[in-house]
């Protein structure tokens, strides 16, 4: 009941977010009444955005901030292990019942969108990573975000399409409200280097291995032959 997107263009990566808190599908609560409205949080130098159950997100928090030494946020890998530690706490101190329902895994009940430096990334309830290239959208408003920052990508920056994204989510969905919390990131290319291993090739092995190859394929057909041989009148 919610809309959170990220957004990385030219080196800028933005993460935003409305503020309206829905309490048993009827009730809203939006910045004037919630002091805590922010879907967004911070993380040592990456921005987290959440949707779901608010009780499961103070859970993941609390879960954070116990563990802040031993958790990374960048990259596909970091993110992944983090989060099966984040999962044993979540059940062993805080009691999450981790309903499978068609799931193969247990579910940690929350869903999230992370930047950093390192880009843009999303996590579903079953610890699935997404790196994403460009944008993306979580919430019952995600669709009409997502449709907006479509057509908007090619033409504005990346603070620009998040805001009409948020926009165009309060405007159609009922769960999503204005004001909107947005934040901005620059984009650290070295950490997008990825270092390149050339594999090992011992050429004088492959070499004798060709040899002996051949030479086994050469013996097959003079046995081929003289087999062939004997069975002629």
């Amino acid at each position: 009941m919610s809309v959170v997107i990220v957004v990385k263009k030219d080196q800028e990566i933005v993460i935003a977010a409305d503020t309206l808190t829905t309490m048993y599908g009827y009730i809203g609560l939006n910045s004037t009444h919630k002091s805590n409205s922010s879907k967004i949080v911070k993380y040592k130098d990456s921005w987290i955005g959440s949707v779901g159950a608010s009780m499961a997100k103070q859970m993941f928090l609390q879960s954070l901030k116990s563990n802040s030494n031993e958790l990374s946020l960048h990259g596909v890998d970091n993110i992944y292990r983090s989060m099966l530690k984040i999962h044993k706490i979540l059940k062993n101190e805080h009691y999450l019942t981790p309903h499978n329902g068609a799931q193969r895994v247990e579910s940690s009940q929350v869903t999230l969108l992370i930047a950093n430096s390192s880009g843009i990334f999303g996590v579903s309830s079953d610890r699935y990573i997404a790196d994403y290239s460009k944008f993306w959208a979580n919430g019952s408003g995600g669709n009409f975000a997502l449709g907006a920052m479509e057509q908007a990508y090619d033409t504005h920056s990346a603070s620009e399409i998040a805001k009409i994204g948020i926009e165009a989510a309060c405007e159609f969905d009922k769960h999503c409200e204005l004001p909107m919390n947005l934040h901005l990131i620059k984009e650290d290319l070295d950490k997008k280097k990825t270092e390149v291993i050339e594999p090992i090739v011992d050429n004088k092995f492959c070499d004798s291995w060709c040899d002996n190859i051949s030479s086994w394929i050469k013996k097959i057909k003079g046995y081929f032959k003289s087999w062939y041989n004997t069975l002629l009148p």
